[in-house]
């Protein structure tokens, strides 16, 4: 109960996490699986097998009370597969999503750049300062929306008869009412809300200091005026604040 909160792999898919960060985790597969993580992950995203599939999310829910996936780290049948494992097994699932697709995906365009993926890395060794960012691709960014909102819509149709908890990054993010989103993941979870360390909840949720995309950063983009621009007529959706000091 207590740990249940703070436990998790984070994405198991992703390029080199499991080498990275979970070892012992990886060290419970076959030695095909290892021999596919110790070299980098091709970009066919169906390298993996089913049966390799079900393999390291074994290992995974062996060692922790459950994952973080991303679904772009999988092509589409194998996340159908991912998800009939969770919901043969009547695992919880926390679907979350973005009420901006547009942020979603100039975020990974910048990490794209960058080759910053996370806040860490991103201030780490080449300082924020140093980065240089080339002008944001307005055509992928609007082929990504489109396919962001289509496996939205096709993920939601598959567990639409599950019991699933629906939550945007806003809402738990940007928004005055983080505790009561975070008390009804417990709620969904099954968690005692006693069980929440108030300290280590205030530091998680502390945006603007675990935001890695800051105003800063956003006014580096060399067309960020045409990028809102576009978001606007295209998909009526007013970014303009994130150019805010």
């Amino acid at each position: 109960q207590e740990n249940i909160l703070y436990e998790a792999v984070v994405e198991p898919f992703g390029r080199h996490n499991l080498t990275r960060w979970y070892e012992k985790i990886l060290l419970l597969c076959s030695s095909e699986v290892q021999e596919i993580y110790a070299k980098e992950l091709p970009e066919d995203k169906d390298s993996l097998t089913r049966s390799q599939i079900i393999e390291i999310l074994d290992a995974c829910y062996n060692s922790s009370f459950g994952i973080k996936h991303l679904h772009s780290h999988l092509s589409h049948f194998r996340n159908f597969c991912l998800l009939e494992y969770a919901m043969i097994r009547g695992y919880k699932i926390i679907f979350l999503t973005r009420d901006s697709h547009v942020l979603k995906d100039i975020s990974a365009q910048l990490a794209q750049q960058s080759n910053a993926w996370s806040r860490e890395e991103a201030r780490s060794g080449e300082s924020e300062k140093q980065i240089v960012y080339n002008p944001i691709d307005i055509e992928s960014l609007k082929e990504r929306v489109a396919w962001n909102q289509r496996h939205k819509e096709e993920f939601g149709k598959i567990m639409s008869d599950y019991d699933v908890h629906k939550v945007s990054y806003e809402e738990i993010y940007c928004r005055n009412n983080q505790l009561d989103e975070v008390h009804k993941i417990m709620d969904y979870l099954g968690v005692d809300r006693g069980g929440l360390c108030m300290d280590q909840f205030h530091e998680n949720m502390d945006y603007d200091s675990n935001k890695q995309n800051t105003s800063a950063v956003y006014n580096k983009i060399p067309n960020i005026e045409e990028v809102i621009q576009f978001a606007k007529e295209e998909y009526d959706d007013d970014i303009s604040y994130i150019i805010d000091p």
